[in-house]
């Protein structure tokens, strides 16, 4: 029995040190060790050290690799990466994009233009349904005009999206020429009515609300992106991207992107201004900005660079897509209720009844209406200076004021405002020459006539265009040559049931008046009347005018009624609801202040004719 206690004594103590050597090492204990097991330590710490230098060695041997892959990568990326197929000397027009010198020339947006637009609302309404003939309503005429004097600055939106069109297939080169077989053999004639068709699209909706609202969240690496995203799902758009202050806008048509290394690509154009010519945009990603030389007659020698960043929202991308949706009508009679108000060689500033004001204020952007949209126009050419640059679409919810400032360097004639609204437009010709006055143009929410206070003594003509209610025609009344002070008002009212004309002059030294009135009507001549040098017997006196037509085979004569006018008195205005909060980022020009819902994009589009020659 002693023996046997002595023999579990020294296995007990064996047992407990072979467990201490093994939570030594668990703590990293260095305990002593046999000769033989430090040998077998070494043999383990070489085998590890041979197969550790093997790995490394692989490592750096896949490092390599990878650098060579990365490198052969990138070099992969550089070159064209997006491509559509389109080239311009096959896809673009062989000739240059031009102005015009409209009304000496021939409308581009004809009758068979604004058919195609707005269908039978812009004619006068023809009982005769076999008759396809199109009489524009009055309103509809007063829009084609300022379409057709907008497109001298240029027909570059109407190259760029026609373009595309033959190149989708949705226009024929075939319909337009005879064995044509692309858009290169066409000639400019044969598809002018084309161009000004796609070209007016660019003021009505969708595109307008798009590219207003679109240009919010546009910056240079978005547009590419955007571009890149369209043409994987074979959806073409054009670019449409403008320059300083007064230079207007220009669109063209992009149909691949090169990388060119370093975060630098070019989104190859086709620039109208330059046929057959590789032109293109040049975007630094890292940078998130664009470039391009807009005005370079030799490509080796820059003219006028134009270019921005994220801040200023200056290049946006328009889907095709959105010019083969239906119109909407800016001008028709039970259309929305929105009105357009046009500037052309002016600059205005509309203020509606709470005090809030769009436009250029103090040589500044503003954006104080909630739902208004600035719309910036495309129509480019070097050296031609945009009568028309800016429209702008306000809620037809208010009474507004539109101050217009003039412009030293174009002519009287040239300046003026145009407002659309539900089958009535106002127009101003002639406004004051010197941009440090400001005339002012009061309209109201009912839409039956204007007031106007001139800040020389030069009175402008005012013309109003009015669609009757029923659609079956309508009537245009100007007046022209009033003699009168400055700052005389003048009131300018139509009553469209009565088809009565009253105008009120407050001036006191109101002395005469040029009245031409016109009806436009279903199946026959326009009715049309005119009397210059109607006199004011005296100061402040208003004038109570039958615009009836005359009887067929009856000569036209004015019956006129006299009254006593008074101009309102001008309450300051209140502002009964708060302004929209300011941005706290940079400044964006030429963005509304709360845009509307964008249009949505997808829909099937709807069929339309074909223009021919």
């Amino acid at each position: 029995m002693p023996k046997l206690r002595t023999l579990l004594a020294l296995a007990l103590l064996s047992t407990t040190a072979a467990a201490c050597v093994d939570v030594g090492d668990l703590l990293g204990n260095k305990s002593k060790k046999s000769a033989r097991d430090d040998d077998d330590d070494d043999d383990d710490r070489k085998k590890k050290k041979k197969k550790s230098t093997k790995a490394d060695d692989d490592k750096e041997d896949d490092k390599e690799e990878g650098d060579k892959d990365a490198k052969k990568e990138e070099e992969q990326k550089e070159g064209i990466f997006a491509d559509t197929g389109f080239r311009p000397e096959k896809d673009g027009y062989a000739f240059r994009n031009t102005g015009g010198r409209f009304p000496l020339t021939p409308p581009v947006v004809n009758e068979a233009v604004m058919l195609k637009l707005f269908g039978r609302k812009s004619c006068v309404k023809n009982k005769d349904k076999e008759d396809k003939r199109c009489k524009l309503t009055p309103a509809a005429e007063e829009w084609a005009f300022m379409i057709n004097r907008a497109m001298n600055g240029g027909q570059c939106e109407g190259m760029a999206v026609s373009a595309l069109t033959f190149f989708k297939g949705h226009d024929k080169p075939d319909t337009f020429m005879a064995g044509a077989g692309s858009t290169h053999k066409l000639q400019r004639d044969q598809v002018t009515p084309l161009i000004g068709y796609y070209w007016a699209y660019q003021a009505v909706n969708p595109v307008m609300t798009h590219v207003a609202t679109s240009r919010y969240d546009s910056t240079p690496v978005s547009v590419e992106d955007k571009l890149v995203e369209m043409w994987k799902k074979k959806e073409l758009a054009t670019l449409g991207f403008w320059g300083p202050p007064g230079q207007g806008g220009h669109a063209v048509t992009p149909y691949a992107i090169e990388d060119k290394g370093n975060g630098i690509h070019h989104i190859l154009i086709y620039d109208n201004n330059y046929p057959d010519t590789e032109r293109y945009i040049i975007i630094d990603r890292n940078a998130n900005t664009w470039k391009y030389d807009v005005a370079a007659i030799n490509p080796d020698v820059p003219k006028m660079p134009w270019g921005g960043n994220a801040e200023s929202h200056s290049i946006v991308v328009i889907p095709l897509e959105l010019r083969l949706k239906k119109a909407e009508c800016p001008f028709c009679k039970k259309t929305k209720k929105k009105k357009t108000v046009v500037p052309r060689s002016t600059s205005i500033v509309i203020e509606d009844d709470q005090g809030r004001k769009l436009g250029v204020d103090g040589g500044k952007d503003v954006n104080e209406i909630p739902e208004a949209e600035v719309v910036d126009l495309t129509a480019f050419l070097d050296g031609v200076n945009p009568e028309f640059s800016k429209m702008y679409v306000v809620p037809d919810e208010s009474d507004y004021d539109i101050v217009i400032s003039g412009n030293d360097k174009s002519k009287g004639d040239d300046n003026g405002v145009t407002v659309f609204g539900d089958g009535a437009a106002f127009t101003i010709d002639g406004v004051t020459t010197k941009s440090n006055e400001q005339d002012m143009l009061s309209i109201g929410r009912a839409e039956d006539g204007i007031r106007f206070k001139p800040a020389g003594s030069r009175k402008p003509a005012i013309k109003v265009a009015l669609d009757n209610d029923d659609e079956n025609g309508g009537m245009a009344v100007r007046v022209a040559n009033l003699k009168s002070d400055s700052d005389g008002e003048v009131d300018f009212r139509v009553d469209r049931k009565q088809l009565k004309v009253k105008l009120g002059a407050g001036s006191k030294s109101s002395d005469s008046y040029d009245l031409k009135i016109r009806h436009v009507q279903v199946g026959e001549d326009d009715n049309e009347v005119e009397e210059k040098g109607i006199k004011f017997n005296r100061p402040g006196e208003s004038h109570d005018i039958d615009a009836k037509p005359a009887p067929k085979g009856t000569k036209p004569t004015l019956k006129i009624g006299r009254g006593s006018f008074t101009p309102k008195l001008r309450l300051p205005k209140k502002r009964l609801a708060p302004l929209p909060p300011k941005p706290t980022d940079a400044p964006k020009p030429n963005l509304p202040a709360k845009p509307g819902p964008k249009p949505t994009v997808g829909a099937p589009p709807a069929p339309r004719p074909v223009l021919k020659k």
